[in-house]
């Protein structure tokens, strides 16, 4: 039976251009399949020269435990991050432990895709915002989230069944959050679908309500008591 270890990325870092230049520090990568990570002048798209099909060799790793040993057997307070030049520093993982195993790296940093575009959205970069949350989505971390916010950028192009689309995707996965519903609300109205639109501001309204109710239940019980001056 296989077993699951969670570890950490604690730093992340692309080669210079030119040899011998200090890695360049990044907060996220983006990683294609069979090439490695784009942006990584050293080992992206390599191909092996004995077989003539994609080198195994696409990113390093170090885990910073091992780093930690190296300064100690070199009598150094620390190294640095990045100065092992490795793609990936890692904390937490016996990467010699998992030679032949399959590790999964990037779930967090995909994910953040996803709010990285929200974001740009709220600043009205729609371009970018559009850019980061297809990624998002091409990756596999979708989130709520990612459907809700491409709804509103395809309504604003008036692309209303794909809109449409989204929204209902982001109500599945929340289907308590009334934004969803009246967001789909006014693209079934751009439609024509005057009926449907009305359903949907029904349950906003019943989500409201069901709210409403929740937080007079919650604040209806005896006061705290007032400290004695």
């Amino acid at each position: 039976m296989s077993q699951e270890f969670v570890a950490r990325v604690v730093s992340l870092h692309l080669h210079p251009a030119k040899p011998g230049l200090p890695l360049k520090p990044v907060d996220f990568v983006d990683v294609v399949a069979g090439k490695g990570i784009e942006g990584e002048p050293r080992y992206f798209g390599r191909i092996s020269q004995a077989t003539g099909q994609p080198s195994r060799r696409q990113l390093s790793l170090i885990e910073r435990e091992q780093i930690t040993a190296h300064a100690a057997s070199l009598g150094l307070e620390t190294i640095p991050p990045g100065a092992v030049r490795a793609n990936i520093e890692t904390l937490g993982l016996d990467l010699i432990a998992s030679v032949g195993q399959q590790i999964e790296i990037g779930g967090a940093v995909e994910k953040s895709e996803a709010y990285l575009g929200d974001i740009a959205l709220k600043q009205g970069k729609f371009g970018e915002a559009r850019v980061r949350l297809e990624k998002s989505v091409r990756s596999f971390s979708k989130s709520r989230i990612t459907h809700y916010d491409l709804g509103i950028l395809d309504a604003r192009e008036k692309k209303y069944d794909r809109a449409a689309s989204e929204f209902r995707q982001a109500i599945e996965m929340d289907p308590s959050r009334a934004d969803g519903h009246y967001r789909l609300a006014g693209v079934l109205r751009a439609q024509g679908e005057e009926k449907l639109a009305q359903e949907e501001l029904k349950k906003v309204s019943q989500i409201h309500e069901k709210t409403r109710e929740t937080l007079l239940h919650e604040i209806s019980g005896v006061p705290p008591k007032v400290p004695e001056q």
